[in-house]
């Protein structure tokens, strides 16, 4: 970039420093006249010896004085020269609002959110059609004509409800199998539970305890109002 004289006291003219520098002659001025005044003073009065403590402040100010502005020029246009081109070009150069657009990089395409998954919180549950035993969407299958069957039927029919094993006892064909009704209803309950926690990830779907069974509260809370 070539720069002409006009430019470089453009550039002079307009950087606060310029002024300060007059500031700084003007006072050194001030401040010469003043120590000249004393200087003269003092070699009349105490001779040379003791007039020459004002040497280096005379020498200060006059050096102030004299190199202040064009120093203070000089190091305007330096840093003119030497600062990058592009940084000169973008301030005395204006910016075309299409070409800043078009040197914009391509917007990237906004992701589309992926709604999540409704999650299931269905209770516990069982059909007594198709047989299967359901929790928050996953299923077990209790196969027909088993004890497990119409112990789930009978303890589903009012989820929750503490059902003595004799009403139980009256849903299942005891003449099959009467050797074995003591256990039957506490041996299908354990039967269920093992398919539940390893089919539904749920401990003690069924409880029996002390001669009666009912659908676990914590699970089939949903039925009561829980």
């Amino acid at each position: 970039m070539t720069m002409t004289l006009k430019d470089c006291y453009a550039y002079i003219l307009t950087s606060k420093w310029f002024y300060f520098a007059i500031l700084a002659t003007v006072g050194s001025y001030l401040a010469l006249n003043e120590g000249l005044s004393g200087f003269a003073k003092d070699y009349v009065q105490f001779g040379p010896a003791i007039a020459s403590f004002h040497f280096p402040v005379l020498r200060f100010f006059f050096l102030t004085f004299r190199y202040s502005v064009p120093f203070t020029e000089i190091a305007i246009l330096f840093w003119e020269y030497g600062a990058p081109v592009e940084a000169i070009d973008a301030i005395e150069t204006e910016i075309d609002p299409v070409a800043t657009a078009a040197a914009l990089p391509t917007a990237m395409p906004v992701a589309e959110i992926a709604k999540p998954e409704p999650i299931n919180l269905d209770p516990l549950s069982f059909d007594s059609e198709t047989g299967i035993l359901s929790y928050r969407g996953k299923k077990c299958e209790i196969p027909f004509k088993t004890y497990q069957h119409a112990v789930c039927a009978k303890l589903f029919e009012h989820p929750g409800e503490r059902v003595d094993e004799k009403d139980i006892l009256m849903a299942v064909d005891l003449e099959r199998d009467k050797a074995d009704s003591e256990r039957l209803v506490k041996d299908a309950v354990y039967a269920v539970n093992r398919k539940a926690k390893a089919e539904l990830g749920i401990k003690d779907a069924l409880v029996w305890k002390k001669l009666t069974a009912w659908a676990n509260d914590e699970y089939a809370a949903d039925f009561l109002g829980g």
